[in-house]
């Protein structure tokens, strides 16, 4: 649409390349180019407009900056800071600073992260203006709106579920070693700002639990549910059985590959992508063995891979949540129903119920610290006072 600017038009940067973070600016179109003029308030609440100068092959970006950096001289002035001359840094958006920290820091689950800023982050307008200037109030607004969001492996419209406050504050977290980075590395010299914010108050002891005759519902449907289907691989009943008996993470199952299976010994190697460490899971009865076996005569990467592309799967088979929710949670309620990710939660507390010592469920689950593990210990369905009086005989 700037080509389309007739020599000595004006016109709003903005409505020229249907970007609204670049309002403020004006573009008038010359013989041998274009010229930028900036539109705005002075600290004397009076309208300026002036052109951009001297700035080597200008672009819209380079005079997006520019005016930023006007407006932030501006706002010194109104609070007697001293005026920065210079720009206050190489990266100025925290848009900026996450492709910088995606494109030079190397981590595990660096794909999910990037999914997880591009999808609550990239896009919100305080995002594309100077970091300095982003106030608390934006922020305010944006973590409200976080609040209202609906995670994304909720795929029924009429569900009243959100991101939970731990969600909300992975994000911040992430958002954090962003900025955190881009200072290390010397890309950035101002506040952290996201450091001053309150974070949502977590409830970690809000376990959740399966009854036995739950589990064996749950796992005979996936296995029914597998050999009725057309595929020659029981990925949904193999995931069921995994996540009830290894206690691992979503992704750390589907990152299991051929080779990190020994039957020899009847352990798995896993990668814990939270803690970035390797850990041993268990093949505890012959009817696992003989199913992953078989997954790996057709799988020979991971055993969770689409056949057609070649690609892990992102997520776990879907017929382990319809499974889910068509047979665990039809009577439950909403913050009582059962999730992918509560499947950790349940084995957890099912060894604490078979009279398993934390310090071995420490293990297994490849907790950093024994608190961490000692949440579960609530969900006991036992008091011990029995027990105790068995030891005494009372």
């Amino acid at each position: 649409m700037k080509q389309d600017l007739k020599v000595g038009e004006i016109q709003s940067l903005a409505e020229c390349i249907g970007k609204q973070k670049y309002s403020g600016l004006l573009i008038k179109r010359t013989v041998k180019g274009f010229t930028y003029y900036m539109k705005y308030r002075d600290e004397n609440n009076k309208v300026v407009k002036k052109a951009i100068k001297g700035i080597d092959n200008i672009t819209d970006e380079k005079a997006y900056k520019e005016f930023n950096r006007i407006k932030l001289e501006i706002s010194n002035i109104k609070e007697n800071k001293p005026i920065q001359r210079k720009r206050i840094s190489e990266l100025t958006t925290l848009n900026e600073m996450a492709d910088y920290y995606f494109d030079n820091h190397e981590f595990k689950s660096k794909v999910n992260e990037q999914q997880r800023f591009n999808k609550h982050c990239r896009k919100e307008e305080f995002n594309t203006k100077l970091f300095v200037l982003i106030t608390f109030d934006e922020i305010d607004e944006w973590l409200k709106k976080l609040t209202l969001t609906k995670p994304a492996n909720i795929n029924n419209p009429k569900s009243t579920k959100t991101l939970s406050p731990k969600s909300i504050n992975n994000i911040l977290t992430l958002c954090i070693s962003i900025i955190k980075y881009a200072k290390q590395n010397r890309k950035y010299h101002g506040e952290v700002l996201f450091d001053q914010i309150k974070k949502p108050k977590v409830d970690n002891v809000r376990l959740k639990q399966m009854t036995e005759s739950e589990i064996e519902l749950f796992l005979s449907k996936l296995k029914e549910e597998d050999i009725n289907s057309k595929s020659f691989i029981q990925l949904g009943h193999l995931y069921g059985l995994l996540a009830l008996t290894l206690g691992a993470r979503e992704q750390t199952i589907l990152h299991i590959k051929k080779e990190d299976i020994d039957f020899e010994n009847q352990i798995i190697n896993l990668y814990n992508f939270k803690t970035e460490t390797k850990y041993l899971g268990h093949i505890v009865h012959e009817e696992i063995e003989f199913i992953l076996r078989d997954t790996i005569r057709y799988n020979e990467g991971f055993l969770f891979h689409n056949i057609q592309t070649g690609k892990v799967y992102k997520k776990a088979p879907s017929i382990v949540r319809n499974i889910l929710d068509k047979y665990i949670n039809i009577n439950k309620q909403e913050d009582s129903k059962i999730t992918v990710r509560d499947l950790r939660n349940v084995f957890a507390t099912r060894l604490i119920n078979k009279g398993m010592s934390l310090s071995l469920i420490q293990n297994l689950l490849n907790h950093k610290t024994p608190t961490m593990t000692a949440r579960y210990a609530q969900m006991m369905d036992t008091t011990g006072g029995e027990e105790l009086k068995a030891m005494f005989k009372i």
